[in-house]
């Protein structure tokens, strides 16, 4: 059995557990914050699920959770494999330790801001110990590949395994129906969730600086349905958006993945000038679906950029409201150059593309 310690809330996760599922024989051990944890029938202490719902449902003492989640690692055998997908810390190494001396296979696949996002000596050192127990590292880009052997010092070798764009097939099947109408506005959308790391307030600051007649032919949108943690951000947020002189337009909701596709596919220019990331699969999807894409020299795009997608890099935010500006001047050959990047997407980010990459790492993890 593969268990997978993963957010069901994401969508790449939904469709991991989908492809890979129809393949392999996987549990998902949900780490939403939304997550209820359901009432085991019976007590099957030799069920990994029953201690992570345990775990999930204890408020009151750490360390009685924590030895819920030694249990569950405690649980597995040797032909089990726990893969790890976003790596966290001491929740993580808890349930490694149980599982190294079970003797049970483990994989941790680094998603990005788990890598870059700096953190405190205590969890750096908790990350360093996980990696240490796992029997493998799985990373997406070469980026990541560099940074993390600088950062942790691993002397192993790494597998690379390249994430799927989730959202790909419907963009693929909507295309077929979506009529490419003349819009009043173009259609800006920033960013693809509610976390400050989007940067929106200081790049609706900056768009505030474009010229007044460029301003009058723009509706910008911002989806905030998703990361919707940080109260005081959003307050702030919504302060801006109040007065602001430029058309917004704000989803606070969560959308499916069709609405997901239907709104990349009306997209005229996507902005993500996030503060890190690894390999945006919002990003990749704006770009199949023809979007103009505005992204920063300081995000690791440099492998698209050798596969020969176009799009926009700028040293700073200040730099992007000149850049919208020259964009929209000339949008129909814009959109002629980026029309190559649909072709690039799904050859090297399709499920198709990759999904061998995921399943070797089964096969890694028990060498």
């Amino acid at each position: 059995m593969i268990y997978i310690l993963g957010n069901s809330e994401s969508i790449f996760i939904e469709d991991y557990l989908r492809v890979i599922g129809a393949e392999k024989e996987i549990c998902l051990l949900d780490t939403s914050l939304n997550y209820i944890p359901m009432p085991h029938k019976g007590r099957d202490e030799s069920n990994p699920e029953y201690w992570w719902e345990k775990a999930r449902k204890c408020t009151a003492s750490p360390l009685r959770k924590f030895g819920w989640y030694f249990s569950l690692g405690m649980c597995l055998t040797s032909n089990d494999t726990l893969h790890i997908h976003y790596l966290g810390g001491a929740r993580e190494v808890i349930i490694l330790l149980g599982a190294k001396l079970r003797r049970a296979n483990s994989i941790i696949t680094f998603w990005g801001s788990d890598l870059f996002v700096p953190v405190n000596t205590f969890r750096f050192l908790m990350k360093k110990i996980a990696v240490f127990l796992s029997s493998l590292v799985s990373l997406s880009t070469d980026e990541m590949k560099e940074f993390f052997y600088k950062k942790y010092r691993y002397k192993k070798q790494v597998n690379m395994a390249r994430f799927a764009l989730p959202n790909i097939e419907n963009i693929k099947e909507l295309c077929k129906k979506h009529s490419d109408d003349e819009q009043e506005k173009f259609r800006i959308k920033v960013g693809y969730n509610a976390r400050s790391q989007q940067q929106h307030i200081p790049i609706l600051q900056e768009l505030e600086k474009i010229p007044a007649e460029v301003k009058s032919k723009i509706t910008v949108y911002l989806p905030l349905g998703y990361g919707r943690s940080d109260l005081d951000y959003l307050g702030a947020l919504k302060a801006v958006i109040a007065s602001s002189t430029i058309e917004i337009k704000s989803n606070e909701s969560f959308l499916s993945d069709i609405e997901l596709a239907k709104s990349t596919l009306e997209t005229d220019v996507f902005i993500n000038l996030q503060e890190t990331d690894a390999q945006s699969a919002s990003m990749q999807e704006h770009m199949f679906a023809g979007s103009i894409v505005i992204t920063g020299n300081w995000l690791p795009y440099d492998k698209l950029r050798k596969e020969g997608c176009y799009f926009h890099s700028i040293d700073s935010i200040g730099c992007l409201s000149e850049t919208l500006s020259q964009i929209l001047g000339d949008i129909e050959v814009e959109k002629q150059k980026a029309s190559v990047n649909t072709s690039i997407i799904d050859r090297i980010s399709s499920w198709a593309a990759v999904k061998s990459q995921w399943l070797d790492l089964y096969n890694g993890a028990r060498r």
